[in-house]
């Protein structure tokens, strides 16, 4: 975008209707900082969902003695990590995608501590600042988000004993599944053919192809 090109856009109305924090938040999330990206008018409402995803969780789903799982702690340490590489390279695109990621995990839990969210609003100050004060303050936290020390992450804490395998059919994901870390490729293909919806997809037909891809993925298709 270029005021010689007549293609610029102005902040003031998307500002208005869905705040300064996924506006800024969007143009870090187009692509890499130092290279900018091409504007799209509706692509800053998945920035928007973001927002409001983080807030319905932690104001919804709060509780102050609750141990999160293995899964969620290395979940929460791999994203720390990734956030404070990320950041310090100014990668604020792939830094966004991490907390989006540690987001989907944190909604399939029935609860999630008070410590989680001070840590994700830590991790958020540096991209949203305005949603990370007020999750902050929703959390628990004294004083200003702001003024805290950055999370630091423990490399022990990363690796955990399950992993999580989606399931393709014909190319689209129908399923998901938890599995040991060293599951076997048949062992795989043989839990993602068992899950019910997966079934479903697959009509009765045995796959043509069955494909595991180590740790991320099994593909079947028909």
């Amino acid at each position: 975008m270029s005021k010689n090109k007549g293609n610029v856009v102005s902040p003031d109305e998307f500002i208005e209707r869905y705040g300064s924090d996924a506006f800024r938040m969007y143009l870090m999330f187009m692509g890499p900082f130092t290279e900018g990206g091409d504007w799209s008018d509706t692509g800053i409402k998945g920035v928007d969902r973001f927002v409001q995803r983080i807030w319905c969780l932690f104001s919804e789903k709060l509780n102050k003695k609750v141990d999160q799982d293995k899964a969620v702690t290395a979940k929460l340490h791999a994203t720390i990590k990734k956030v404070t590489v990320d950041t310090e390279r100014l990668h604020f695109n792939t830094a966004l995608s991490a907390l989006m990621e540690l987001l989907n995990l944190l909604e399939k839990q029935e609860t999630v501590s008070e410590e989680m969210g001070q840590t994700f609003a830590k991790l958020l100050a540096p991209l949203a600042p305005h949603l990370a004060e007020e999750l902050w303050e929703l959390t628990g936290g004294k004083g200003f988000v702001i003024d805290q020390g950055w999370p630091g992450y423990d490399e022990s804490q990363l690796v955990t004993d399950t992993i999580t395998i989606a399931v393709q059919v014909n190319g689209k994901v129908r399923a998901e599944f938890e599995a040991p870390t060293g599951i076997s490729d048949t062992d795989a293909i043989a839990q993602a053919k068992a899950d019910e919806n997966v079934q479903k997809h697959l009509g009765g037909n045995e796959p043509k192809k069955e494909i595991y891809v180590k740790g991320k993925l099994v593909s079947l298709v028909v």
